[in-house]
């Protein structure tokens, strides 16, 4: 696979959501999505914030979530490769 066949792309994104209690208290959280993709098939995604410190990696094979927090990860086989529109029914 040649350099030009292989796009690369970083991503980061800065959310700020409200949650509101049951008490009717509003309460402001955020977090940081840091994204870092190279085609066919690789993605590293990080997510850290108030509630959440998580790490998506899809290595053209499998894709892995940790949780950080939780100190747990889950992974699973993924079938490639996926192609444009293979996800609609």
């Amino acid at each position: 696979m040649n350099a030009s066949s292989q796009r690369r792309s970083l991503q980061r994104a800065d959310v700020i959501y409200d949650t509101v209690l049951e008490d009717g208290q509003k309460i402001q959280f955020g977090l940081a999505l840091n994204v870092a993709a190279r085609r066919p098939g690789l993605l590293h995604a990080e997510i850290i914030g108030d509630e959440y410190h998580r790490e998506v990696v899809i290595d053209g094979a499998k894709a892995t979530v940790y949780d950080a927090k939780a100190n747990t990860y889950a992974s699973i086989v993924m079938n490639w490769p996926l192609e444009a529109g293979s996800l609609q029914n």
